[in-house]
Order: C-alpha cells, then sequence, then structure tokens
C-alpha cells in the first residue's frame, strides 16, 4: 500500500494504491485538526491483511 498526499493550504488531497497501482481510496481532508485526524482513521481502516500482502509483495520485489 502506497499513500500519496498533495499537502494544501486549505485541504490536503489522498489517494492510496495497492502495489499493482490500483487506486483503493481518493479524498480530501481539510487542513486542521479534524480533518488530520480523520486522514489518520482513514488510513487506519485499510485492511491489515491488506497492508500485510502489499508489504510481502513488495518486500519480494525489492529482494530480486
Amino acid at each position: 500500500m502506497f499513500v500519496g498526499l498533495d499537502w494544501g493550504g486549505s485541504s490536503h488531497a489522498v489517494c492510496v494504491v495497492d502495489t499493482a497501482g490500483k487506486t483503493l481510496e481518493h479524498f480530501a481532508v481539510a487542513n486542521d485538526r479534524d480533518g488530520l485526524a480523520e486522514l489518520v482513521a482513514r488510513l487506519r481502516r485499510q485492511s491489515p491483511a491488506r497492508r500485510d500482502a502489499d508489504r510481502h509483495r513488495a518486500a519480494q520485489w525489492t529482494s530480486r
């Protein structure tokens, strides 16, 4: 899983993709305490199994 952030003045665009490049989520959050809390919460909701599988695939790719 990879996360791209476009850090802006009033809001931040977020894109989450898997190791194959498939977009899992795309959203924006406000540049304030609540927006950053939402960002953290949404990233934490990503399936641990998905994160583990992506980490395993990435490790296989980088070990070549």
